[in-house]
């Protein structure tokens, strides 16, 4: 396959991931979280999409490497490390929540979408916590 056709797969599949996360945000605006993490971000499609462009990207740069400046090499790579921490983080995370209060004692567990608990490698406690607000109002600065 030429550097053309591989460059030019990358982009319309990168594309299309941006037409996917533009409508990602209205499901999830109109049916809530849930719903935009199950038929639009872990779909099969969208994971698909994902590899895709990753394995035409990565080949892209492979051979294209040696008229590649170092720093453009280095930022195609790092585009591929957290491609890679993503997949490894969709396949082997678990996501759940944790509730720290502000002094609170260190917590070292958190609870599943299922209810039970679930150890954690390391303890996390708050010390302390600040609310900033849009000026005159009571709205919360994200």
């Amino acid at each position: 396959m030429s550097l053309s056709h591989l460059r030019n797969i990358s982009f319309v599949l990168l594309g299309l991931i941006t037409l996917a996360m533009v409508a990602a945000t209205a499901v999830e605006r109109l049916g809530g979280t849930a719903m935009a993490m199950r038929f639009v971000y872990h779909s099969p499609w969208m994971i698909a999409a994902w590899a895709l462009m990753a394995v035409s990207g990565v080949a892209y740069v492979v051979r294209r490497r040696r008229l590649m400046s170092w720093a453009t090499l280095g930022l195609h790579l790092s585009f591929i490390v957290i491609l890679v921490g993503a997949a490894l983080t969709f396949v082997c995370g678990r996501q759940g929540k944790i509730v720290l209060h502000e002094g609170g004692g260190p917590q070292s567990s958190f609870t599943l979408e299922s209810g039970a608990e679930a150890a954690m490698p390391f303890e996390i406690s708050l010390l302390s916590s600040r609310v900033e607000y849009y000026p005159g109002t009571a709205s919360a600065m994200d």
